[in-house]
Order: C-alpha cells, then sequence, then structure tokens
C-alpha cells in the first residue's frame, strides 16, 4: 500500500496498492498499533470527483499547518 499523494510510477509498476490519504494513515494506524483504527470520515459529494478527495486532503493539510 502507498498513499496517493506520494505515488511513483516505479512502485505502480511493482503491484502496489494505490490508497486515498484517510484510508492509508487508518491502515497504517492499525499496522502500527493495537488501538483500533480511526474512522474513516464520509466524503463529501462535491469531493467524489476522481483526484477530488485526495487534492482536498492535501488542502486541508496544508492548512493545519498555517
Amino acid at each position: 500500500m502507498i498513499d496517493a499523494q506520494v505515488a511513483s510510477p516505479h512502485l505502480l509498476r511493482m503491484g502496489a496498492q494505490l490508497w486515498p490519504r484517510p484510508r492509508f494513515l487508518q491502515e497504517l494506524s492499525r499496522a502500527v498499533t493495537d488501538d483500533p483504527p480511526l474512522p474513516l470520515a464520509p466524503l463529501d459529494p462535491d469531493l467524489s470527483t476522481p483526484g477530488g478527495g485526495l487534492v482536498a486532503a492535501r488542502d486541508i493539510e496544508q492548512r493545519c499547518r498555517l
């Protein structure tokens, strides 16, 4: 599994699974801790376009850093 925001064509050719950031973080959390994973937030209908959720997640993350 790889984060869709850091996708590499080389890794994709090797058969890596490409996951949106929320799913990637949830699975990563599950893999490194015994705590239950954080629930995924429902998608906003406006984010249902291909790549829309990934762009929105990146924008939210950048705003949180400010």
